[in-house]
């Protein structure tokens, strides 16, 4: 990866539920879990695509209080 696409990709970077997302990792699954267990936090968008469900995205992080009331509600 060149320098240049790095620091175009670091200042690309969203703050979400569970930490900052990353968007670099789409159809890179493997690279995106590492990454994932490597810095504790985050979500990885579009990270893993099936043909009957569409993209996955991956997400590591502790749930917040208020998150955890919102996906209750839902379920």
């Amino acid at each position: 990866m060149k320098k240049n696409d790095l620091k175009k990709q670091q200042t690309e970077i969203e703050i979400g539920e569970f930490g900052s997302i990353y968007r670099q990792f789409e159809r890179k699954s493997k690279k995106a879990i590492r990454f994932l267990c490597k810095n504790k936090a985050g979500d990885c968008i579009r990270a893993l695509y099936r043909e009957d469900i569409g993209f996955i995205l991956f997400l590591k992080g502790i749930i917040s209080k208020l998150f955890q009331k919102r996906l209750f509600n839902i379920i």
